[in-house]
């Protein structure tokens, strides 16, 4: 009987030391986007909403500009963060979410006007860096960068844009590329839509989880060398 103990607590052990590693996981995720109208806008409205937390570094920066002789519209949001340290001496969750939305206002009157809104520039790059590029679900533990159900974060969508509160879409969103909105009377909205999120995990150490053939092997064994212990006494 203590052979068949000594077994499995070697067993266990190797399992556990065999899996183990340590994690640091970083992200840099920038968003930004140049558009350019082809009349004046009457007014704009710029929100910015940015979320940070977490038991790691993180920040969120954000950089609305215009020039108004040329009717261009520059938007970016930019979010890095972090969890764990090389040192192995802290664990945790890092998270950022930058939302901005600017809502455009144009007032054509009673003169029939086309307004064409054209992509001039789209950057999206959504950077991590990761020690170990392995993740547990079972146990959570390892690195994980993305997307996060418990906290509804991560994996933010970049850049969309909206005229009178429906999306709509740039032809293949390539630089250069236009839509127009035809006969246009009135009052009618434009907004421009950046967000960026991201979340970062480490946890550690990384414990692997047995493969199902491994543990039944393992089992299979064990069972054999109780038989044996049985027929020899």
């Amino acid at each position: 009987m203590k052979m068949i103990k000594v077994l499995v607590l070697s067993s266990a052990l190797y399992l556990l030391w065999g899996g183990i590693a340590f994690a640091m996981a970083e992200y840099d995720y920038l968003c930004d986007a140049t558009i350019a109208f082809n009349q004046p806008w009457n007014e704009y409205s710029p929100i910015v909403i940015s979320e940070t937390a977490g038991t790691g570094e993180y920040t969120a920066n954000t950089a609305p500009s215009y020039d108004s002789k040329d009717f261009l519209w520059h938007q970016s949001a930019r979010i890095t963060g972090s969890a764990g340290d090389k040192a192995l001496s802290k664990r945790g969750i890092s998270s950022a979410t930058i939302d901005i939305d600017t809502t455009f206002t144009f007032d054509f009157g009673d003169v029939l006007t086309n307004l064409t809104i054209t992509l001039i520039d789209h950057i999206q790059d959504p950077k991590s860096s990761k020690q170990l590029n392995l993740w547990n679900p079972d146990n959570e533990t390892g690195e994980y960068i993305g997307y996060w159900p418990a906290l509804k974060k991560g994996g933010g969508i970049c850049f969309g844009l909206k005229f009178d509160d429906e999306w709509f879409a740039i032809p293949g969103w390539e630089n250069g590329n236009s839509t127009t909105f035809s006969d246009l009377t009135g009052k009618h909205t434009v907004l421009i839509h950046n967000n960026v999120s991201e979340v970062a995990i480490a946890n550690y150490p990384y414990i692997q989880t047995p493969e199902p053939a491994s543990m039944l092997l393992l089992g299979l064994g064990l069972i054999g060398l109780a038989g044996m212990r049985r027929k020899i006494h």
